[in-house]
């Protein structure tokens, strides 16, 4: 296994391990109806919490891992570049399409020597499934078919779903 899957199977562990604990909570007999409820309604930001956090730390493990190879200008995706780009910029990244300027910036790149990305990245306040698509296209990381994965909404609706099965 490499560094960054152990990195990546840690996160996931630690989160996994957290998650069940809390809905094992949910079946004590020691708990009252209200109580078991309350413990409910928090149970879905907690499982949302976890699963962004956890989104944020594999997308932060992948973009150190590749500052560590202090790549050049040619050595890195477009893609990559822009999104370095965005964090630096800023606002800039609010008047025009993504891919619009992914050749621009890859111009502007050219003439630096080594490149060192930035390793947090936005889930603009809500990682719904079209934030994770828009994450994975900015890091290089293909693209993502909601139907195959069988996946219609990744939001607070789906996971109360969940929760309420508990």
């Amino acid at each position: 296994m490499t560094p960054f899957e152990e990195k990546v199977n840690a996160a996931l562990n630690e989160r996994t391990v957290e998650i069940v604990t809390l809905a094992k909570l949910v079946t004590l007999d020691t708990l009252s109806q209200k109580q078991v409820d309350v413990l409910k309604k928090h149970l879905i930001p907690s499982f949302y919490a976890h699963w962004e956090g956890f989104v944020k730390d594999v997308c932060r493990f992948y973009l150190e891992d590749i500052n560590e190879l202090k790549l050049k200008h040619h050595q890195i995706c477009p893609a990559l570049l822009t999104f370095a780009f965005d964090t630096i910029v800023g606002e800039y990244s609010k008047y025009s399409e993504f891919n619009k300027r992914t050749q621009k910036i890859d111009d502007i790149y050219r003439d630096i020597q080594t490149i060192s990305l930035p390793t947090e990245i936005s889930t603009a306040s809500n990682l719904n499934f079209k934030v994770l698509k828009g994450i994975c296209t900015k890091l290089n990381l293909g693209s993502l078919d909601a139907k195959r994965l069988g996946v219609t909404q990744l939001n607070a609706g789906y996971i109360k779903g969940f929760v309420d099965k508990l």
